[in-house]
């Protein structure tokens, strides 16, 4: 199902893309919540930190459409051995990463426009 790394013929497709495909997917994000961005950046600091922990972590994570151990998807339709496994543990790191992102995005939005002396 995947692209293994002891898979030498197919491997080096992923780590050629995996740069190039996250920068798309962010490009795609932003251009997604664009339309946002006006109230969000009315808002205080905490409050775009906490809407953009949530969007991030349920979007992407929980409410994901593909299974994996650590989503909705993958309760319904993953084996149980998988799931139990992986459901409760995966989401600290989804959460925390999820933090880290909303943080820097809740503080680079208060940076404050700088007008040019003429």
């Amino acid at each position: 199902m995947l692209r293994m790394v002891d898979d030498s013929e197919l491997w080096p497709h992923a780590m050629a893309w995996q740069t190039p495909g996250q920068i798309f997917r962010a490009i795609l994000f932003a251009l997604v919540m664009l339309p946002f961005y006006t109230t969000w950046r009315s808002w205080n600091c905490s409050k775009r930190t906490w809407t953009v922990l949530l969007a991030y972590f349920i979007l992407t994570h929980f409410a994901a459409t593909d299974p994996s151990g650590g989503n909705i998807e993958g309760f319904i339709y993953m084996r149980p051995e998988f799931v139990e496994a992986g459901f409760w543990k995966s989401q600290p790191e989804a959460i925390i990463h999820g933090l880290i992102m909303a943080t820097i995005l809740a503080k680079w939005g208060l940076r404050k426009k700088k007008i040019p002396v003429t």
